[in-house]
């Protein structure tokens, strides 16, 4: 009796900051339903896995080594096709896996759920709300000394970590699932990237879901853009 031949694509799974491969169940549990294989990574400063030799996250500029890892697994491992799902910080180490590696052509499909293209806005979005009692935003003076400080004394490149100002990264199908009261990630990050890519990006907006809560808010619609994305 003949058998369907085994599928070649297989998808990554990458979860956010502060965050675990549990995480990500939802996204594997969608592309299962698409037909696929799918590798729920760790990296580096995750519990359990050596940390960045800075001992801080980074957004993606060195993690996305780490995501190169497991597409050179997959690829050793019968992949010739990879689709590769963001969460928040996940879309960082996504984008920059897409800027940086020479695997970069591999990938096919992309998935980013609230993805923190941008460090600087996602740090302004939380200053503006920064202080509740007076009412008032952080001032952007005191902002711009912030991040000049955090760049001395860190060694934080806010360039590096910034996948808006140069979108070419974007070479495949991107689907982007985003909701509309996320107070961590703002939605405008990931409109201005549909804006940027339109031909490639398919923008989902949830309304009223907070951050990396839009299959929360509406388990069926978030699962279904992403099987049909997916299949």
């Amino acid at each position: 009796e003949a058998t369907a031949a085994p599928t070649t694509t297989m998808a990554i799974a990458v979860h956010g900051q502060n965050g675990s491969r549990s995480d990500m169940l939802r996204s594997v549990e969608a592309a299962h339903r698409a037909g696929l294989p799918v590798l729920d990574i760790t990296y580096r400063n995750d519990l359990g896995v050596p940390a960045d030799p800075t001992g801080r996250l980074q957004y993606g500029a060195s993690e996305w080594q780490d995501l190169d890892a497991a597409v050179s697994w997959a690829r050793a491992n019968g992949a010739d096709d990879i689709v590769l799902v963001g969460q928040s910080m996940g879309g960082s180490i996504v984008a920059s896996f897409l800027e940086n590696s020479d695997q970069a052509a591999v990938v096919s499909k992309v998935v980013l759920d609230a993805p923190m293209l941008s460090l600087g806005a996602t740090v302004e979005n939380a200053a503006s709300t920064a202080m509740p009692v007076t009412g008032g935003a952080v001032p952007p003076p005191v902002i711009w000394a912030a991040e000049q400080l955090t760049t001395v004394r860190y060694g934080v490149d806010w360039a590096a970590v910034d996948y808006l100002d140069d979108t070419s990264w974007v070479t495949v199908p991107t689907l982007v699932l985003h909701g509309t009261a996320d107070p961590r990630v703002p939605v405008a990050v990931s409109e201005e990237l549909a804006a940027a890519e339109p031909d490639l990006v398919r923008l989902v907006t949830i309304a009223d879901a907070l951050h990396v809560e839009a299959w929360n808010v509406d388990p069926d619609r978030w699962s279904q853009e992403v099987v049909e994305f997916l299949s």
